[in-house]
């Protein structure tokens, strides 16, 4: 095991050295400068930015909360507040992966220590951030396994937590190849809190102790309980009137845009005066949808520009789009029309919206079969059945309620998860710590 180490620990350091010139050529291009302006955090450096105290070697010990991006954080907040009621006097930290998530991480989580950029799977960065971070408790949310940063915390001393996790139809037979290394990776977790028991058969497949495998509810149902803003803010911010239906198109794909602009002039044509909000999942693809309605013939208006008395809104921000699900009559959830494996259908349902997604929600099918079961959403297979069942919803606001009101009580009968989790990683605190 320690060749594979060596030699995963080996590329890491190969691909950085040959990443980090590219960089810094496309900086001084006046290109994309962002990972050379985080590198410091990702070699494991303490953050002089977003940091509420000054991390000291030793000092105290904390807790470090490790989400990839946007939904992550956004999922983790209520375990994050939890832990940091639990535990007032103890400095808890964030880590991020994504731009995105940054700078979600530090609007919406200001009570955190520090939030900061994961720092590269590298024996010398890891070792820096555990050093100053000094953790008893490691938390990564959903399945993020990065085995040196895994291995390195458990000899630290630190207790490590993978929760809310889920092993997606995609991901599973690419972890099962490698079977052998993940055993021995997930051999040094403490406890895998798993979103559903289809997750938490294939995490002990992979290798995961069984004792420490544990089915508990989406911590995000819990999250989405809480009520929205208020619809009336948002319509304002958007210069939408009260008397306009809304339809929402949320974390659409490449290829998708062209669908969702199809089904809305259709949908629009039937139910005059309906206007679209569409947001693309990924930052890099705004301007590319602009280009796609210019060329379309779309008068659109950008949300970062604050364009008003538009039909079409292009949602070009990020942490925002659970709010604005707060003001649509018909929601659909984007990356279900083409083979991505479909996005997170939770907030939508939470806020008590008509929510409709394609076939494909590979990655979120525990979730798409209860919303179903329910009578809290609807899927559909082709543009067709999206404009047919839209224009339904839209012209029978009474279906659309009773789509909403079925989604918030699937949700709050899921309440309780956060306090769950929460309970077990106090166990794992509790227990006798090792000598760091």
């Amino acid at each position: 095991m320690r060749i594979i180490y060596f030699l995963y620990s080996t590329a890491i350091a190969v691909l950085v050295a040959m990443a980090v010139p590219w960089y810094a050529v496309r900086r001084l291009l006046g290109l994309s400068g962002h990972y050379v302006d985080t590198l410091k955090d990702r070699l494991g450096r303490p953050p002089a930015h977003g940091a509420r105290c000054t991390p000291t070697a030793g000092d105290m010990h904390g807790i470090w909360v490790h989400c990839v991006s946007v939904g992550e954080v956004l999922g983790a907040r209520g375990l994050v507040r939890e832990l940091l009621n639990r535990h007032p006097d103890t400095p808890l930290h964030v880590s991020t992966v994504t731009s995105t998530g940054q700078e979600v991480a530090r609007r919406e989580l200001p009570e955190a220590a520090s939030v900061f950029y994961f720092p590269i799977d590298h024996p010398l960065a890891i070792n820096r951030a555990l050093r100053w971070i000094n953790p008893d408790l490691v938390v990564i949310f959903e399945t993020e396994i990065w085995p040196n940063a895994i291995r390195m915390a458990k000899a630290h001393g630190a207790r490590i937590a993978l929760v809310n996790g889920r092993i997606s139809d995609r991901s599973f037979p690419r972890y099962r190849r490698v079977r052998p290394v993940l055993k021995r990776v997930l051999g040094h977790v403490d406890l895998l809190t798993m979103q559903s028991a289809e997750s938490a058969e294939r995490v002990r497949e992979m290798g995961a102790p069984a004792d420490r495998v544990r089915v508990l509810p989406n911590l995000k149902w819990q999250n989405g309980a809480q009520a929205p803003e208020n619809h009336h803010v948002w319509r304002e911010e958007l210069g939408i009137s009260t008397d306009r239906k809304v339809i929402v198109a949320g974390s659409t794909c490449d290829g998708e845009e062209e669908m969702v602009l199809d089904a809305y002039a259709r949908v629009s044509s039937d139910v005059p005066g309906t206007m679209l909000v569409i947001a693309p999942r990924k930052q890099d693809r705004f301007r590319e949808v602009e280009l796609l309605m210019e060329r379309r013939g779309i008068e659109y208006g950008a949300r970062s520009r604050a364009d008003r008395s538009r039909d079409v809104i292009l949602l070009d921000t990020f942490g925002e789009l659970r709010s604005v699900y707060s003001i649509a009559d018909v929601v659909f959830v984007g990356g279900s029309l083409v083979d991505a494996g479909g996005h997170n259908p939770l907030e939508p349902a939470a806020c008590g919206k008509a929510v409709l997604y394609g076939p494909f929600m590979s990655n979120f099918k525990d979730v798409s079969c209860l919303l179903l079961a329910n009578g809290a959403a609807l899927q559909v297979s082709s543009v067709d059945e999206l404009v047919r069942e839209s224009v339904r919803l839209l012209k029978e606001p009474a279906a659309a309620d009773r789509l909403g009101r079925a989604a918030v009580n699937l949700v709050q009968s899921f309440s309780g998860a956060v306090a769950q989790t929460a309970d077990l990683l106090d166990g794992l605190l509790a227990q006798k710590p090792c000598t760091h």
